[in-house]
């Protein structure tokens, strides 16, 4: 019941977690860990859940990228990053869409857009969300409009 001890648990399981031997007790923990009241519990459990590169992270990481906290939105577009399934780059231009998200976590959106679009230098750093929409759309990945 202690917050502490949830977070410690989240943080201590990252480095032990990869693709292919997280049992799945461990995924939903770290899954409603995502969405625990404690903040510092919800950054580790998220890093935690894009460590096991599963693709059942997805739902949470991306809703994660509306948690009122800066460093979860941010958290949450490294993992998605990390997870690295395209499809969820449309999910990281909206966030660089928002008049009142914050530039740090813009430019960690970019830069988790640059490794899944594979952009790299400037061009991948860029927090305008246009040029990230044509190169979404040039790959397929979202529809022109």
């Amino acid at each position: 019941h202690r917050p502490e001890v949830r977070c410690n648990a989240a943080l201590a399981l990252r480095p032990l977690l990869s693709a292919d031997s997280t049992p799945n007790s461990v995924l939903l923990a770290l899954i409603n860990a995502s969405e625990d009241q404690d903040d510092r519990t919800r950054v580790h459990a998220l890093a935690a859940l894009a460590a096991t590169r599963s693709p059942e992270a997805l739902p949470h990481l991306v809703k994660a990228l509306s948690d009122r906290l800066p460093l979860v939105r941010i958290r949450a577009a490294l993992g998605l990053a990390r997870v690295g399934d395209q499809q969820s780059a449309p999910y990281l231009i909206e966030v660089l869409e928002r008049k009142e998200e914050t530039d740090e976590v813009k430019r960690f959106v970019a830069r988790s857009l640059g490794v899944l679009l594979k952009v790299s230098g400037e061009a991948g750093l860029s927090t305008d969300p246009e040029p990230w929409r044509k190169r979404a759309q040039e790959a397929g990945i979202l529809q022109g409009g």
